[in-house]
């Protein structure tokens, strides 16, 4: 499965072992983790900016998750889809990248649910959605 993963939930396994961090080692070993360049360069700024992180730490991070993940180019300027339009890149990216969701924490992206044939789940609702495919690919 192709997962798109937002800046927010790539901030959030950086900076706390919880949810988003097992997560991401999940989906890195499970799926095929996507991510833009425009989110790896938002969670660099807010790792060293607003969460104060060691600068050398940052670039050790986001060049692990350059080798480990299918990163995408800068995308053109979306349409606008989201009631918040900094969210229409996440979207215009997880398109662009064939995924089958974006895992996210941003309830403006929860509201929409689904664009297009791409779910957007809160992380906690990763498991369900996983075992759902799972079981749909299974009985294909």
């Amino acid at each position: 499965m192709r997962v798109f993963l937002d800046s927010n939930v790539l901030i959030a396994a950086a900076i706390s072992d919880g949810e988003c961090r097992r997560l991401l080692h999940r989906i890195l070993r499970q799926h095929q983790a996507v991510l833009s360049e425009e989110a790896l360069a938002e969670t660099s700024r807010k790792l060293s900016g607003k969460f104060h992180q060691d600068k050398a730490v940052v670039a050790l991070y986001a060049n692990k998750l350059r080798n480990l993940a299918e990163v995408l180019p800068a995308q053109v300027a979306p349409a606008r889809v989201s009631r918040d339009p900094k969210d229409d890149w996440v979207l215009a990216a997880a398109l662009a990248g064939r995924c089958h969701c974006i895992l996210s924490g941003d309830a403006d992206l929860w509201a929409l649910a689904r664009h297009k044939k791409v779910a957007i789940l809160r992380p906690r609702d990763f498991l369900a959605f996983e075992a759902g495919c799972f079981r749909r690919r299974k009985s294909s």
